[in-house]
């Protein structure tokens, strides 16, 4: 159930990202959207000025923040089950995967926000990487505390099992299966697994307070949800072209 949950999740999370946030901005802008996939949006730019293309970069960034803000809200009503944790899922990894970007893409030079500062002052990425740390921290903040006071177990099996098998393994793969070439699997994993690795450990903290812990139990219905989203996976995972 955890990982079907898991694979739902971070589905949404990259098609947010790539689709909703960079597909949307590309469409806004009068950009030409040629595909999507999980790992990529092709848009053509070559008619967009340079604030037009940074808007489109910053996009999909926007998109995670803007559902991962909604999760995070929507889950003081969620209950303590398997609802809870798909929200507390959903917002850890669409914050993090923002908080990620903002903090090694001005750093090393690739990725989204690195071609948003092409043409502007190196000391803008300060600001970002700035706003990547506070991201991460408030993530961590609001999110450790509905591992309940058994953190570590919890953590485990709510964080970082399903970044280690989903967000490396799985999407790395379906990357993988893209039309522009299996270097998108690397992109992809940067990304995916690079950029929500916070979970790989956050649960170790002893920060704050503690709640009643999310507990998940198998869900029938949650595991058909995870094998029916294989199907768009597979799809965006190759990428739609038109």
């Amino acid at each position: 159930t955890v990982l079907s949950i898991a694979l739902v999740v971070y589905l949404l999370a990259t098609l947010t990202h790539e689709g909703l946030g960079h597909g949307t901005a590309c469409l806004l802008t009068g950009g030409d959207l040629v595909g999507v996939s999980t790992a990529w949006c092709d848009c053509d730019k070559s008619e967009l000025g340079p604030w037009a293309v940074r808007v489109i970069k910053a996009a999909g960034c926007g998109a995670n923040l803007l559902v991962g803000s909604g999760a995070l809200l929507a889950l003081r009503w969620a209950g303590r089950g398997a609802t809870a944790y798909f929200l507390w899922l959903l917002a850890a990894v669409n914050l993090f995967l923002v908080a990620g970007y903002l903090l090694v893409s001005p750093v090393f030079g690739f990725g989204d926000w690195a071609a948003f500062l092409e043409g502007l002052p190196g000391i803008m990425g300060l600001p970002l990487i700035a706003g990547g740390v506070v991201l991460a921290a408030a993530t961590i903040h609001f999110l450790l505390p509905h591992l309940g006071p058994n953190r570590v177990a919890a953590g485990r099996t709510l964080a970082l099992l399903p970044w280690a098998v989903v967000g490396g393994g799985v999407m790395s793969a379906a990357a993988m299966l893209n039309v522009h070439g299996v270097e998108y699997a690397f992109s992809s994993a940067l990304a995916t697994f690079g950029g929500t690795s916070f979970l790989a450990w956050m649960y170790r903290l002893g920060w704050g307070r503690h709640l009643d812990p999310i507990t998940v139990q198998r869900s029938s219905a949650w595991i058909v949800t995870g094998l029916v989203a294989l199907v768009p996976l597979v799809v965006f995972g190759r990428g739609l072209l038109w």
